[in-house]
């Protein structure tokens, strides 16, 4: 009766975590498109205005509710922020001193980041099987990713590497504050804040870089001409950010932070699927074996967690009582 009970939520779940790959896994191929008029603060100013006003219309119009008012943990909820603005900030600082495949190969350990951080702040313990999973599904996505790009140290630089790899545990962070926030504060709050906070930092970044290149002015009153640069933006900020951050704040509402956060590896396997179909780039057939690998390993999760642990697990319940 109890497992009957709770094969809506599982399903309601894997629904939600497809959503969630789904719209993560088109943002490369939309900031590659919207790259090509080389303004990536600009780039970044519309995607955090557009997610942050969406999220505001979508309170107007009743959709969402949003109300920070007379809640507690609010350092925490700024905190949350703070690492989703880093995770950003820290890969595209770190990708100016390493090529693009490491800062993809960087973020597949996320998983593994958060792993490590919900045993020692939560306390959940995932079982061996649900690691080794894990294992094979970074170990797989990083073989992907670094076999497609010669395997080769070239352009790595210390800092780079290390800007990358803070960037990922800035977002392993964010995964576990948002699993602890999530019984006092709503996906609509969380994805607020952080938008909010990511929107005044790019806007900054903005004028004052405006204020170095005045050329920039011309570039950007250009690019908003194209129809096609609008609609990459529009997309970014509507799906790859609200969206996106919405439906993962759901997920670690809902479900464990290595189960929530595997999906990310799903997300980028699906990304390089979708350049295929949309960028007409190569398919390799090492490329389909991992993506058949990874899409096993994070499937296998999900079904090995849904039998052992339940709906509302112990940790779901020391979060509700505070920690």
């Amino acid at each position: 009766m109890k497992t009957d009970q709770r094969r809506p939520d599982r399903v309601q779940n894997f629904i939600i975590a497809i959503l969630f790959a789904l719209f993560v896994s088109l943002v490369p191929q939309m900031n590659r498109l919207a790259g090509a008029w080389k303004l990536p603060v600009l780039v970044l100013f519309l995607r955090y205005l557009l997610a942050f006003s969406g999220n505001i219309c979508l309170q107007k119009a009743g959709v969402l509710h949003c109300s920070l008012k007379g809640k507690k943990k609010k350092p925490l909820l700024l905190l949350n922020a703070v690492f989703y603005v880093l995770a950003y900030a820290l890969q595209a600082v770190g990708l100016i001193y390493a090529p693009s495949w490491l800062g993809a190969v960087m973020f597949a350990t996320v998983p593994v980041w958060a792993e490590i951080l919900a045993f020692i702040v939560l306390k959940e313990q995932p079982g061996f099987t649900e690691t080794i999973l894990v294992c094979i599904s970074v170990a797989a996505l990083v073989f992907m990713l670094t076999a497609g790009n010669g395997a080769g140290t070239g352009g790595i630089t210390p800092a780079g590497f290390i800007l990358l790899l803070l960037s990922a545990v800035s977002e392993a962070c964010s995964n576990i504050l948002i699993r602890y926030l999530h019984s006092e504060y709503s996906p609509a709050e969380i994805s607020f804040s952080s938008c909010g906070l990511a929107l005044s930092f790019v806007t900054v970044l903005l004028i004052l870089t405006c204020i170095r290149d005045p050329g920039t002015v011309l570039r950007i009153q250009e690019a908003i001409r194209y129809p096609a640069f609008l609609l990459t933006s529009l997309y970014l900020g509507l799906f790859g950010t609200l969206g996106a951050g919405f439906l993962k704040a759901m997920l670690l509402a809902r479900t464990s932070t290595l189960k929530a956060s595997v999906w990310g590896n799903a997300a980028s396997a699906l990304s390089i699927l979708f350049g295929v179909l949309l960028l007409k780039e190569t398919l390799h057939s090492y490329q389909i074996v991992c993506c058949i690998v990874i899409a096993g390993s994070v499937l296998g999760i999900q079904a090995k967690k849904a039998k052992t642990t339940p709906a509302q697990g112990p940790h779901v319940r020391v979060l509700r009582s505070g920690l």
